[in-house]
C-alpha cells in the first residue's frame, strides 16, 4: 500500500509539473501581443476607441519593440510607477504619448 500510495503522489506531481508548464507557455505566447481595450475599458479611463487603438499600436511600437508585454496587473503600484517613469525616458516617449499610455494600462486594470 505505501509504494502504491508514494507512485500516486509522483505521477500527480508529475500532472501538476505538466499543467504549470502549460500555463506558464500560454502566458509567455499572451505576452507577444498587446491586449485591446474594450469600450467599457476605454471609457473608464477617458479614451475614445481610437485613442484606445493608437495606445494599443503605441504600445506595440515604443515596448514590444523591445521587450515582451508586460501586464500593469502583475505589478504593484508602485513598482509600476517606477517601471514607466524608467521606461517612458528610455522609449523617449513625448508627454502625450506618456499619457496615452498612462491612461492605457489604466483601462486594462478595469473590468
Amino acid at each position: 500500500m505505501g509504494v502504491s500510495c508514494a507512485i500516486r503522489v509522483c505521477v500527480c506531481a508529475a500532472i501538476g509539473l505538466l499543467i504549470g508548464c502549460q500555463s506558464t507557455s500560454l502566458r509567455r505566447a499572451s505576452a507577444n501581443t498587446v491586449p485591446r481595450l474594450n469600450a467599457a475599458q476605454a471609457t473608464m479611463v477617458g479614451l475614445s476607441s481610437e485613442e484606445a487603438q493608437a495606445a494599443a499600436k503605441l504600445c506595440t511600437t515604443k515596448c514590444m519593440r523591445c521587450h515582451q508585454f508586460y501586464h500593469p496587473a502583475d505589478y504593484g503600484e508602485t513598482e509600476w510607477r517606477s517601471w514607466m517613469t524608467k521606461m517612458n525616458r528610455k522609449a523617449r516617449l513625448t508627454p502625450d504619448q506618456a499619457a496615452l499610455l498612462t491612461r492605457y494600462f489604466a483601462g486594462l486594470l478595469t473590468r
